[in-house]
């Protein structure tokens, strides 16, 4: 008899297969984790696989026929971090132990840098030393930066990011950018209910709470 179980399509093994965006938990924030397991009894088997590069990850890559995963620090990465200096410090602290991991097993593995997006000259910098010297292949920006206690959203397409972007050009590397959700920010527009009075963005628009809260 045929079963819901057993009528799974087989597994397509197509050498050569190549997967973006595979995302990667830095060990210190395994705890973390929690937030992505939409059933939170199965959150501590995430976290091991989510943390895991050389193992389970690489037991499922040959098992599906993927020859090469292109790995990213999950969101919200350093655009997370309102503070300026500790968004900077986790962004080099990634990219080094990305750059250490996929040493380990280059053919198999590579992956993309993450920057601190409150300074765009500084940006510039980690991402060159991301790509020249570590050896990453590019960089993943979550949809904007956290600034101000996350009261502000810092967006790229501004004119001070210009520096960013011309590096981008000279190093011929690739920008991913996924769309992400930043729960906290987002509640300002729904509810508007933080304790600052209006949002900033991008240091050019304020939008006053009470004209943002959704609609019913």
């Amino acid at each position: 008899m045929t079963t819901f179980e057993n009528r799974a399509p087989p597994i397509r093994r197509v050498l050569g297969t190549i997967a973006l965006e595979e995302a990667i938990q830095l060990p210190e924030f395994k705890d973390k984790t929690i937030q992505y397991a939409y059933n939170p009894s199965k959150w501590e088997e995430l976290a091991e696989k989510i943390v895991d590069i050389h193992d389970i990850r690489l037991q499922k890559m040959n098992e599906c026929g993927v020859e090469f995963f292109l790995l990213s620090w999950t969101s919200h990465g350093a655009q997370g971090y309102s503070d300026q200096r500790e968004a900077e410090k986790v962004a080099r602290r990634a990219n080094d132990y990305m750059s250490e991991q996929c040493k380990k097993n280059p053919k198999r593995f590579g992956g993309f840098a993450s920057v601190s997006m409150h300074d765009p000259k500084q940006a510039a910098q980690e991402l060159e030393r991301a790509i020249k010297e570590l050896g990453l292949y590019g960089v993943i920006l979550n949809d904007f930066q956290e600034a101000e206690n996350g009261t502000k959203m810092l967006w790229y397409d501004q004119p001070e990011y210009d520096v960013f972007w011309a590096k981008v050009q000279e190093l011929d590397g690739t920008v991913h950018r996924p769309c992400t959700t930043n729960l906290k920010c987002l509640a300002i527009f729904i509810r508007g209910d933080l304790s600052s009075k209006s949002l900033t963005i991008s240091g050019r628009t304020e939008l006053p709470c009470s004209q943002v809260q959704h609609s019913q």
